[in-house]
């Protein structure tokens, strides 16, 4: 809830002068409910949604999936060839616009995880899960590496995430005068 906001909606509250009839406490009492009404419409956030929820459903797309649903029940009711034809391109137009959904949710979470620290392994843990189906192999993007290069085949993005998160170090032993130590002595 946002306290600012019914701090500031509440000074436009008006105080009743006389409540001496009835029609003047209902009257007041009318007015009171809706002031709280729009003011909660202001500050009070929408229910958090459901974690089934998917996150590329929009209202257009549940707005053709109802008109697939309608085209699909016409169909059922009549039998015409004509309901058929207008349920097959209600469902072509469904499919389309739910793909293209797909495909823009997956891409702004791809660059989300990009844009924050740490988002990367959250879609390293979705491949590992949900990502694919049991028998299918997933289909990666290509891969932009930074020198202005791209990777297509999965050798190369292999290479350059390994280069870029496990960095081949060079380390001087030659300082180290005590040899006397072995590995088997940790053992």
């Amino acid at each position: 809830m946002d306290i600012e906001a019914v701090e500031v909606g509440a000074q436009d509250l008006l105080l009743p002068t006389q409540l001496d009839s009835r029609e003047a406490i209902d009257q007041y009492a009318n007015y009171l409910t809706s002031f709280t009404q729009e003011l909660i419409k202001k500050a009070v956030p929408w229910a958090k949604p459901s974690e089934k929820a998917v996150p590329w459903w929009t209202l257009e797309i549940g707005q053709v999936v109802h008109i697939e649903r309608q085209a699909r029940r016409s169909w059922e009711r009549s039998g015409l060839e004509q309901d058929w034809e207008c349920w097959q391109e209600a469902g072509k137009t469904k499919r389309k616009l739910i793909i293209q959904a797909k495909r823009r949710s997956f891409r702004e979470a791809i660059h989300e995880a990009a844009e924050k620290g740490g988002g990367i392994w959250k879609l390293a843990k979705w491949g590992r899960t949900r990502a694919r189906k049991p028998n299918e192999l997933p289909i990666m993007p290509t891969l932009v590496i930074e020198q202005g290069g791209i990777a297509c085949i999965i050798l190369e993005k292999v290479e350059f995430l390994k280069a870029r998160f496990y960095p081949t170090i060079e380390v001087d032993l030659l300082d180290i005068e005590d040899l006397s130590f072995s590995r088997e002595s940790f053992l």
